[in-house]
């Protein structure tokens, strides 16, 4: 092509010009569409990458599926990385958070399929301490876990604890779930430990490789390698289910607050409750007159000497029945009875001077 600015051309050296043009079209175009013929895995990338001080970026192609990775990193020891996994039969996410210098793992996923779609978070750390030459390690694992399908839909929270001391090691295992199908929604918490749960109103300093239990605040406590932190006895579950038809309750159940039946109650086991709190109440009174509620002053829950009539409630006091005397009138005294027999004879005295002195002066006390 020519050097002269197409303003200062001529006829004949502008038609030369665009011919050229011409020609430099149809063999760039030519070369196109040989490069859209040939187009294949043999001269296209399947691998791209691009870095940039702490910052790094992955693509994967491939007939199997495309994986996409962001990842950057501190000197500090903290990692960050986001990743896409996609193939014919699900979609994944990741995204993960590292703190090495703590021993912290953080990450969240979510995967689907066709069929399901399951979401999680975890988290996971490491505590270890040194005391008295003795090295303690402590493992605390979280997840959270919901997994939704066309006919269902699971939830799950859980934790492990495990804990070493050089020779011997102890896990505890907590775990809380809800399932959700179109005919029940079920509730469970479980508990599973590697040796009973010790109890105590205080830490018990000289063991922390296990689980305890305070009984002046009802928490879990374990050992998090500084100090006993509130954990949230072997093999112990409840679970709540909600059917159609019902409730099913499992493992042991408390209730605070009032609790009202209306229909029959139906017991299996035995009920044990201590005197202050037993539904059936009884009070004692001297006297002959209203009840508990009616007249307070005069009734009392302990029996005294002076007592005669006693009250019952079979509802913990709300109402009372009527007044029973349990302590009778005394009866008119008796007809005395016929003499006895004469006693033996007694023993003749002996006469001296001293005797019949004793006798007349009552011991020598009179004169």
């Amino acid at each position: 092509m020519s050097d002269i600015p197409i303003q200062g051309m001529d006829f004949r050296q502008l038609r030369n010009e665009v011919q050229l043009l011409r020609d430099e079209l149809a063999i760039t175009k030519r070369k196109y569409e040989d490069l859209l013929y040939n187009l294949d895995d043999d001269n296209f990338a399947d691998y791209i990458k691009k870095e940039k001080e702490n910052m790094k970026t992955e693509i994967k192609v491939s007939a199997e599926g495309i994986g996409i990775l962001v990842s950057e990193v501190y000197p500090n020891g903290v990692e960050n990385e986001s990743s896409i996994e996609v193939n014919a039969r699900e979609i994944s996410y990741k995204v993960s958070a590292i703190d090495v210098d703590n021993k912290l793992v953080n990450y969240s996923t979510i995967t689907q399929t066709a069929t399901a779609i399951t979401s999680a978070v975890n988290n996971e750390r490491q505590y270890t301490t040194n005391l008295l030459d003795t090295d303690y390690y402590t493992k605390v694992q979280t997840n959270s876990q919901i997994t939704q399908s066309a006919n269902s839909i699971y939830s799950s929270v859980s934790a492990t604890y495990e804990t070493k001391d050089g020779a011997s090691s102890n896990f505890s295992n907590l775990d809380s779930r809800i399932i959700q199908t179109e005919t029940a929604i079920t509730l469970k918490v479980s508990a599973d430990y590697s040796e009973p749960i010790l109890t105590s109103s205080s830490p018990p300093y000289s063991d922390k490789t296990r689980l305890y239990y305070n009984t002046s605040n009802d928490y879990y406590y374990f050992w998090n390698g500084s100090a006993w932190a509130v954990a949230t006895s072997n093999n112990i579950y409840s679970a709540f289910e909600q059917t159609a038809t019902g409730f099913n309750l499992s493992g042991n159940v408390r209730i605070d607050g009032n609790t009202v039946i209306t229909e029959n109650l139906k017991l299996s086991g035995t009920v044990t409750w201590d005197m202050n709190n037993s539904p059936v109440k009884s009070m004692y009174s001297q006297y002959n007159l209203g009840n508990p509620n009616t007249h307070p002053t005069y009734w009392h829950s302990l029996f005294q000497t002076n007592d005669k009539y006693m009250v019952v409630s079979f509802d913990g006091g709300s109402n009372w029945g009527n007044i029973t005397k349990i302590v009778g009138t005394d009866g008119v005294n008796g007809v005395d009875g016929v003499d006895g027999v004469d006693g033996k004879d007694g023993t003749d005295a002996t006469v001296s001077p001293q005797n019949v002195f004793n006798a007349l002066t009552a011991g020598g006390t009179q004169q």
